[in-house]
C-alpha cells in the first residue's frame, strides 16, 4: 500500500472520528495537532506527531468514546484493520510500539498518570519552586535546566511538559513557558 494511500489531510476543526463511531481504523498523527474531546465536549487531550488514537474501534470493535477533530491542518496516518494487522504480523518493533502505546492508555485509564505520572508531578514541583523563586509571569528556564532539577532524562521532562501542556495547566507561547493553573499542579504532586 502507498504511503498517500493511508496519509489523509484535515484542516482545522475537521472532524477525523466522531464520537460513537464503529470505523475499524487506528490514526496515527503524522502532522498537525489533534484534539480529542470527551462526550461532554471537554478537551480531553490534545496530539502531536506520532500519537495514536482510535484503537479502542480498531481493535475492538466498539464504538468510540470520543471525538477526534484536527485542531490545525493536520496529517493522519489511517490504519484499517487488515492493514494494522499486517503491520503487526511483520513488524516486531510496531508491534512493540502498540503494546506500550495501550498499556500506557490502560494505566491512564487506571490512575490517570499514564505511563509518566510520577515523572509529571516531578517536573510539576521544579516549575511550581521556579515559579515561587521568580514571582510571577513566565518560567525563565530552559526545559533543559527543568529536567536537570527534576532529575529526569531529557525525553522523560518533554512528556511530562507535554502531558501538563495537553491538561491545560502550563501554556507555551513564543518560548515562554507559564504555570496556569498552579493549584493544579499543586493537587499532582501531593
Amino acid at each position: 500500500m502507498k504511503p498517500e494511500e493511508v496519509e489523509r489531510s484535515f484542516s482545522a476543526d475537521q472532524c477525523i472520528l466522531e464520537h460513537g463511531a464503529s470505523v475499524r481504523e487506528l490514526y496515527i498523527v503524522r502532522s498537525g495537532t489533534v484534539r480529542i474531546e470527551a462526550r461532554d465536549g471537554r478537551v480531553a487531550r490534545r496530539l502531536a506527531g506520532g500519537a495514536v488514537f482510535g484503537e479502542i474501534s480498531a481493535i475492538l470493535g466498539q464504538a468510540s468514546p470520543y471525538c477526534a477533530i484536527a485542531d490545525d491542518d493536520a496529517v493522519v496516518l489511517v490504519l484499517d484493520l487488515p492493514l494494522l494487522n499486517r503491520m503487526c504480523r511483520e513488524s516486531a518493533e510496531f508491534s512493540m510500539r502498540m503494546i506500550r502505546h495501550l498499556a500506557s492508555e490502560w494505566m491512564r485509564e487506571i490512575d490517570g498518570s499514564g505511563e509518566s505520572g510520577g515523572d509529571t508531578a516531578t517536573l510539576a514541583g521544579v516549575l511550581l519552586r521556579r515559579q515561587v523563586s521568580q514571582g510571577s509571569g513566565p518560567v525563565a528556564d530552559c526545559l533543559a535546566e527543568l529536567a536537570a532539577e527534576a532529575r529526569l532524562p531529557m525525553v522523560v521532562a518533554y512528556r511530562a511538559l507535554h502531558e501538563l501542556l495537553d491538561r491545560g495547566w502550563v501554556q507555551l507561547t513564543e518560548d515562554q513557558l507559564t504555570v496556569v493553573s498552579p493549584e493544579s499542579l499543586e493537587a499532582l504532586i501531593s
